[in-house]
């Protein structure tokens, strides 16, 4: 597994590059914290403290607590535009 300088897992192939490209799967700097993978639904422990693996299917490969997509989630986000249904 290759592993970038900010700690990030880079993609293995093509295939899973272009899943990270489409889902916008970035390696934060080691300045910021918060919304990340390894606080995200989707994430699933594997590898080590710091490796795990995503879950969503447009995702779908390994991942490192110091990264983040466009499809994070977690239970309990608000979003205003959806009616809370009864």
């Amino acid at each position: 597994m290759n592993i970038d300088r900010n700690s990030g897992v880079i993609p293995k192939d093509k295939e899973t590059l272009i899943r990270a490209k489409n889902a916008d799967l970035i390696t934060l700097p080691p300045d910021i914290s918060g919304t990340r993978c390894n606080n995200c639904m989707y994430f699933r422990p594997a590898h080590s403290k710091t490796i795990g693996w995503c879950e969503h299917n447009d995702v779908k490969q390994d991942v490192s607590n110091r990264q983040c997509c466009a499809l994070w989630d977690s239970s309990g986000v608000i979003r205003p535009w959806l009616k809370k249904k009864s």
